[in-house]
């Protein structure tokens, strides 16, 4: 509470262009109880404009609606959100109740998406490697020898009666190609 507005806007952003840890396109922005622009990371030129039609698409328990339903009603919020631009964003609002502030950090959905897929990629074809190559070879191993040692008692068997019965060409050459 011992800060003025303007103080405490300058500290918020000093803070969050110090964090090197975030992607480029995310950054913050304050609305205030008639759902103006007081602080934007990203866009400083927008301060001071009306935001209050940007679109709140909602979620499944939720139903579509404004920010300026958001900032009125003093509400949190996380979903997506179209912004100023018409950019469909992935947001998280809270109210800041000493200030009468709605405080977002904002996204952008596609770029969003187009990290965690580019990160989960290497484990889709890792995936894929394994079960569409590496597990039919194994199984394909793993018949053929329980298929061969199935067969080597038979063949161990006919080695034994062939030489037991004088049959046998040369003496354990059937069981050797057993």
């Amino acid at each position: 509470e011992g800060f003025s507005d303007k103080d405490l806007l300058e500290s918020i952003t000093a803070h969050w262009l110090a964090d090197k840890d975030k992607a480029v396109d995310e950054y913050i922005c304050i609305i205030d109880e008639n759902s103006n622009l007081i602080l934007h990371t990203l866009h400083p030129e927008s301060i001071g404009k009306y935001v209050g039609e940007n679109k709140l698409l909602g979620t499944s328990s939720q139903s579509k609606s404004y920010l300026m339903d958001l900032v009125e009603n003093k509400k949190d919020y996380m979903g997506d959100y179209i912004s100023s631009a018409g950019q469909m964003q992935i947001v998280a609002f809270g109210y800041l109740p000493h200030r009468q502030w709605v405080m977002g950090i904002h996204r952008s959905k596609a770029a969003l998406m187009k990290e965690v897929f580019s990160n989960i990629s290497d484990l889709v074809i890792a995936f894929m490697v394994v079960c569409g190559l590496l597990m039919p070879c194994s199984l394909l191993f793993l018949c053929r020898t329980l298929y061969r040692l199935h067969r080597r008692p038979q063949r161990v068997e006919n080695a034994r009666r062939s030489i037991i019965e004088g049959t046998a060409r040369t003496t354990g050459e059937d069981f050797i190609r057993s």
